[in-house]
């Protein structure tokens, strides 16, 4: 009796064992080499562009999701430099000449985030495009900030 409850014991030992060491490996997006940032960091812009979306696409990052005004709008597609962890408590915004935009980021693509923005809102000439986490002070000195000019 004494040997078999033993042997259980240690079976559950070496199986907890190699699962702990194990787990590194089986952790999201250690296969693709993709780092993905554990906390709330500065996000770093790669690039802006102005682009206009398909229906699909457009179906695919807003959803049924309607937008909150009316008329015309421009869509700025913003990539980001790393990925950005999606699961913590509030996803980046993306802040137009300072102010916040309707922000939404493409499935499956944790770098790629679009902002929905109202024409009218919208100088001509240059606009700053930034990223920021919106339950985080902002610091000025940790934003990449992106110049985006519109004729």
């Amino acid at each position: 009796m004494w040997m078999t409850s033993n042997f259980r014991a240690k079976a559950l030992k070496a199986f907890l064992l190699s699962m702990t060491l194990a787990a590194p490996l089986m952790a999201p997006n250690s296969i693709s080499g993709e780092h993905i940032a554990p906390a709330k960091h500065p996000i770093n812009i790669k690039q802006a562009n102005l682009v206009t979306l398909d229906k699909a696409t457009e179906m695919q990052v807003l959803g049924k999701r309607k937008l909150p005004f009316k008329g015309k709008f421009y869509v700025f597609k913003v990539e980001t430099q790393q990925v950005v962890n999606l699961n913590l408590s509030s996803s980046p915004m993306i802040l137009i000449n300072g102010q916040p935009s309707i922000t939404r980021f493409a499935p499956y693509q944790a770098s790629t985030f679009y902002a929905f923005v109202p024409q009218k809102d919208i100088k001509k000439g240059n606009n700053a495009i930034s990223m920021v986490w919106p339950d985080m002070p902002i610091d000025q000195s940790k934003t990449s900030t992106v110049t985006l000019s519109i004729r």
